[in-house]
């Protein structure tokens, strides 16, 4: 999660760069998944951030958003598309889209062209995922037997994974 920048400071700015590199001193450690210390592990890249700016900040963008990352943007040259947090190629193609629901609805969903996160992945396989939670207005004072039974039982959560390319 990004937080507390000014809105025009996206997280594609060269400043949220990240470098890797076991061992280079104050460089990051490569990102992997491993069973042990001696295991190579699965090496896995961030597509997307919860960028969240500074609720105090005189450029506002009215609450959060899931933006592609920094590695991303980098990866294909990607540049904002003016008045949105969206991302467009060189070319002028959209390669991403971002929506947020206002109130009464709360949620996000950050799109990215497909063929950009194919190649982003190179020659490892994609894992999707999605979840969420089905939610009902009601009174909390008097909440049916059946929603508490729901909430409790963790029947009111969805989620899909799916590996794309088995489709």
């Amino acid at each position: 999660m990004v937080r507390d920048v000014l809105a025009a400071e996206m997280p594609w700015s060269p400043r949220f760069e990240l470098i890797f590199d076991d061992n280079a001193p104050g460089a990051f450690s490569r990102r992997a998944l491993c069973r042990d210390w001696q295991d190579d592990g699965i090496r896995f890249d961030q597509v997307a951030v919860d960028f969240a700016p500074d609720s105090t900040s005189e450029v506002e963008l009215g609450g959060g958003y899931d933006v592609p990352s920094f590695e991303f943007a980098a990866r294909f040259g990607l540049r904002q598309l003016p008045g949105t947090v969206d991302l467009v190629s060189l070319d002028g193609r959209r390669a991403s889209a971002t929506f947020r629901a206002d109130k009464p609805w709360r949620g996000h969903l950050l799109f990215l062209r497909r063929d950009l996160v194919e190649d982003f992945a190179d020659d490892r396989r994609i894992m999707q995922v999605a979840w969420g939670e089905r939610q009902v207005a009601t009174d909390w004072n008097s909440v049916p037997s059946w929603m508490r039974a729901a909430y409790r039982s963790y029947a009111h959560v969805w989620r899909n994974i799916r590996m794309l390319g088995s489709d």
